[in-house]
């Protein structure tokens, strides 16, 4: 009897010891517990709380095998059975209860989420953009997740970029090696350079408005920048070969092209137009300077002549100028015809036939018949304006005061040489030297001085 108490003493003192034990274990593992909800260690506590699990399942197969022993040694002995269950549903409820720890603490982490970070390729609530080791690099997320870093069509030019919208650097189609046009940029940030242009490839493009290539600049081409017609032939301005061009006459006159005198123009090849030019002689121009009108050795159809002098600076041409004679029978005259140049200072002999004892320039067969008495002649000639101009005439008065020879002409002295002093009888004398057959005369030679 005494022993039976002692046992069933010594058991209630386990089971006292066992639910002592049990309860500084829950506190333990709700400490843990609340341990691992703040700290990032929670596995560690799982793996203890797997030892403590795998402890109790030991002790409960310990304790099965007791009750196994138990039963077979003292099939009597229920007491102790008992206590053994109860330590076995004291373990199975903590094992129970460390489970379920375990897995709280499993749910908690599968919660918990980590921090956002920029660079690990995922876009983030707070983050714009996300390309994880690209980050930072032309064309992709700059290295704060929050925007694009440099791109084309940032307006800055960047990495291999030529140009980037409005920013060109300062380049032009013309620092590019073109001649003019506008430049542009790409959208792909390089150089559009189709406005531009280069004078001189042969094509017209761009502000161009001719390109003749390796001709521009050349009389009758484009110019050289390709931006109009360069020299040529009705620009209003004399060049190359031309002789004038429109109003511009280049200075020329109807005397420096040699057309006498009067108004040149220009034509629409750019040549002097001497249409209204004259090499007629004005008035005073021309000189009667020596007079043949009573042969003596030639008969007078063969033997009459006169002569003019050109005394002025140009050469003249007595071409369609009119020589009259006024005698007693009425009038008589001819129109020269074909061209009779003169030069300065030169004399030009008119013949009344081709018989003359010399050579004359100009045969007027008989339209005019110089009388021995008294006579006139006159020439006269047309300006550049078609209107008649007196250019000289003389008159002799029978020896009245302009000497009446025979076989010899009426000499004007070579002093007198004026339309003027002509005039004056005074002035005249009778030729000394002998030409042709023997009669005197200078015909188209100097004028013998007058004593």
């Amino acid at each position: 009897m005494n022993r039976q108490i002692i046992k069933s003493l010594a058991i209630m003192a386990l089971f006292a010891l066992a639910t002592a034990c049990g309860d500084d274990l829950s506190k333990d593992k709700k400490r843990n517990l609340e341990s691992n909800n703040s700290s990032n260690n929670v596995n560690n506590v799982n793996n203890v709380n797997n030892v403590n699990n795998t402890a109790n399942n030991e002790n409960n197969v310990l304790n099965n095998a007791n009750n196994e022993n138990n039963v077979i040694v003292d099939p009597n002995n229920n007491t102790l059975n008992n206590e053994n269950n109860l330590n076995n549903e004291n373990n199975l409820n903590n094992n129970t209860n460390s489970n379920n720890n375990t897995n709280g603490n499993n749910t908690n982490n599968m919660i918990v989420d980590d921090p956002a970070v920029c660079g690990d390729g995922d876009v983030h609530p707070d983050e714009v953009c996300d390309d994880g080791e690209n980050n930072g690099e032309y064309g992709f997320c700059n290295i704060d997740c929050d925007g694009l870093a440099d791109f084309c069509g940032d307006n800055v030019i960047n990495g291999s970029e030529s140009c980037d919208g409005s920013a060109t650097y300062d380049a032009t189609c013309r620092s590019l090696g073109f001649t003019a046009g506008s430049l542009a940029c790409s959208n792909s940030c390089n150089f559009d350079v189709t406005n531009c242009t280069l004078c001189g490839d042969g094509i017209v493009e761009g502000n161009e408005t001719c390109d003749d290539g390796a001709d521009n600049g050349r009389y009758g081409f484009c110019n050289a920048t390709c931006n109009g017609l360069g020299a040529r032939c009705g620009d209003g301005i004399a060049n190359g070969n031309e002789q004038c061009d429109g109003n511009d006459l280049n200075f020329n006159t109807c005397g420096s092209v040699g057309a006498g005198v009067g108004t040149v123009s220009c034509n629409s090849s750019c040549q002097i137009d001497t249409s209204m030019c004259s090499m007629a002689p004005l008035a005073g121009e021309v000189v009667i300077t020596e007079i043949m009108n009573n042969p003596n050795i030639d008969l007078d159809n063969d033997g009459e002549w006169f002569e003019v002098r050109n005394v002025s600076n140009r050469t003249v041409d007595l071409d369609g100028c009119y020589v009259g004679s006024s005698t007693s029978v009425g009038a008589e005259g001819f129109t020269v015809q074909g061209t009779s140049l003169i030069g300065a200072g030169g004399y030009f002999v008119f013949a009344r036939s081709s018989n003359a004892p010399f050579t004359p320039d100009y045969i007027y067969s008989g339209l005019i018949n110089l009388n021995n008495s008294t006579d006139s002649l006159q020439l006269s000639c047309p300006d550049a304006n078609m209107s008649t101009v007196i250019v000289d005439e003389v008159t002799w008065d029978d020896g009245a005061t302009f000497p009446d020879p025979t076989g010899a002409s009426m000499n004007l002295d070579p002093g007198s040489h004026h339309e003027y002093w002509n005039d004056f009888g005074s002035n005249w004398c009778e030729a000394t030297s002998s030409f042709g057959n023997g009669d005197l005369g200078t015909p188209g030679s100097a004028n013998t001085t007058c004593p």
